[in-house]
């Protein structure tokens, strides 16, 4: 993912509270260079304020200190301080600066985002068409441009390779598979992804939004109220999503051979009605907002 050249840091940052009480702390100057550089590795990495390396590695203690370049005592002390201060939260392990939006234009995030995107896409193409070979006269202008589009193509080929990890990589991380079946995670919906973890696991949260994918309702508040439907039911894994459907599906078929006195039977598809419950329920949630 693209890197962010610029974080916004606002002039009256020294009279928040916050940074207020880490300037009376021992090492304060130590604290505040490790929160700016923190500040300016979240905006490098591009991911709605998750401090991670890439799609299937996180930043810990000792990356942060070999990059921060300060020791390892030191990190941890500053990092202890920030999730007092409520700075930053630890969402499955991974860091998470608060409040990112304060910090980013996500406007603008999601053109980088986009161009990133359009820039892979043409690379991908690029690679697909390698065989394809032409004679065209070699100056010293070409030379440079073969080397950078070594270059681009090396990258891309690591990409892709990401790529093809990220199935078994995000299989239970839901944070990875909202963006891949929804959309770029708004700072807004981290916090109640998290909450859903909590409630009904990891791999139940991906199944929901597998589901709200499926049926072409990809928003939040679709798959919040699945998961707090699963909750209710006191669902622990997929097979007993599974087993719950195919227990109403053989309710079905068997009140479909009742035949009582000529009576017609009418068949029920539970799974849209199931659908249409979720929806009416989720118009409900968007009446009260």
């Amino acid at each position: 993912m693209a890197d962010v050249k610029w974080i916004k840091i606002v002039t009256n940052i020294f009279d928040d509270e916050k940074i207020r009480l880490i300037e009376n702390m021992p090492e304060s100057d130590t604290l505040l260079v490790i929160w700016l550089k923190i500040l300016c590795l979240a905006g490098r990495t591009n991911r709605s304020g998750l401090l991670m390396l890439n799609d299937r590695i996180q930043y810990n203690n000792e990356m942060l200190s070999s990059i921060f370049n300060r020791p390892l005592m030191t990190i941890k002390m500053a990092l202890e301080v920030f999730e007092r201060f409520e700075m930053i939260e630890i969402i499955n392990n991974t860091y998470y600066v608060s409040n990112w939006e304060k910090h980013q234009n996500i406007e603008t995030l999601e053109k980088v985002r986009e161009q990133t995107r359009i820039r892979v896409a043409k690379h991908r193409q690029k690679l697909i068409n390698s065989n394809v070979t032409c004679n065209v006269t070699v100056t010293e202008s070409n030379v440079a441009e073969e080397e950078l589009e070594e270059e681009l193509e090396e990258e891309l080929e690591e990409e892709l390779e990401e790529e093809l990890n990220i199935l078994s990589t995000t299989k239970h991380n839901p944070f990875q598979y909202y963006e891949q079946n929804i959309g770029t995670i708004p700072p807004s919906i981290i916090k109640k992804i998290k909450v859903a973890v909590d409630d009904i696991g990891e791999d139940l949260v991906c199944y929901a939004i597998e589901q709200a994918n499926d049926y072409n309702k990809r928003s939040w508040k679709y798959i919040e109220t699945i998961c707090l439907a699963w909750k209710n039911n006191n669902y622990k894994t997929r097979g007993d999503v599974d087993n719950s459907k195919s227990k109403k599906n053989e309710k079905r078929d068997k009140s479909s051979t009742n035949k009582f006195i000529n009576f017609e039977q009418r068949n029920y598809d539970f799974d849209k009605i199931e659908k249409k419950a979720m929806e009416m329920v989720l118009d409900e949630n968007n009446e009260e907002d």
